[in-house]
């Protein structure tokens, strides 16, 4: 007989008997953003480009807003590598024919769009921590979402704090400038300019040292070009690693074989 993860049981009985859409507003009140403001001396270069026809100026001071008024999966790459419009001319002609196709109207309302709600997903999850749980340290919270990712049940708040006063890291919170975040959602690692949940939390990985046995914290940035990290495919890799004793980045690199990795 198949057995149901107990979470995505719970969240289907929760679907089908109960109020899960209002409820779950109260965690994600997702209601957009005002307008975003542009800055009057960009858009006055914005403006100047389109009408000279400077294709790659043009391209060049769109890259520089928050929101590029074309979505297009190539866009992000243009923003990173300053350089990349002179070396894909046939890209930028594709890009800015649509652009002259919009008009500066078009434009101007495209790139003052107000943030996808979508997109305020993962900050609101912290503040609900915040407000009902009445954890403002962000080290506390991260402890606070371990226990409730490796609880089988639902958990009362009375329950949540008793069980976090016994958990081997609850003192160690007071020192670690960063702690592990074992989020299912972000256990693995993320590549470098993706994945929504590593600005809010700064995604680390915990290891022990097998024989201090003190524990560091992996950045995901010191992993070179790896999308997935399943623990069988990180023996190439050396890694910079964090001594939790004094929070301080150490040059030193150690081998896979020297630390358990914890995820």
């Amino acid at each position: 007989m198949f057995n149901m993860n107990p979470w995505i049981q719970l969240s289907i009985d929760y679907a089908n008997q109960r109020s899960s859409l209002d409820d779950l507003f109260k965690v994600y009140p997702t209601i957009p953003d005002g307008i975003r403001e542009l800055d009057e001396k960009l858009w006055k270069n914005i403006e100047g480009s389109f009408k000279k026809k400077d294709n790659a100026e043009l391209i060049e001071n769109l890259v520089k807003l928050n929101l590029f008024p074309i979505k297009d999966s190539y866009v992000a790459y243009l923003k990173r590598d300053k350089k990349a419009s002179e070396r894909n001319p046939q890209t930028i002609a594709r890009l800015v024919g649509r652009l002259y196709e919009m008009g500066l109207d078009t434009i101007y309302a495209r790139c003052s769009e107000p943030k996808e709600t979508n997109r305020q997903i993962g900050p609101l999850f912290i503040s609900t921590l915040v407000k009902q749980l009445l954890f403002t340290d962000m080290k506390l919270i991260n402890l606070i979402i371990d226990i409730l990712e490796k609880s089988e049940v639902p958990l009362k708040q009375g329950e949540i704090l008793a069980l976090a006063e016994k958990h081997p890291a609850y003192m160690d919170c007071i020192e670690l400038q960063k702690v592990q975040v074992p989020l299912s959602a972000v256990a693995r690692c993320l590549t470098k300019y993706s994945g929504g949940s590593k600005p809010v939390f700064g995604v680390y990985f915990e290891g022990r040292d097998k024989k201090s046995q003190k524990r560091f914290f992996l950045k995901t940035k010191d992993i070179p070009e790896v999308k997935n990290i399943p623990e069988s495919s990180l023996h190439p890799y050396f890694y910079r690693f964090v001594e939790t004793s004094s929070s301080i980045i150490s040059d030193k690199r150690i081998k896979k074989e020297s630390f358990d990795l914890i995820i």
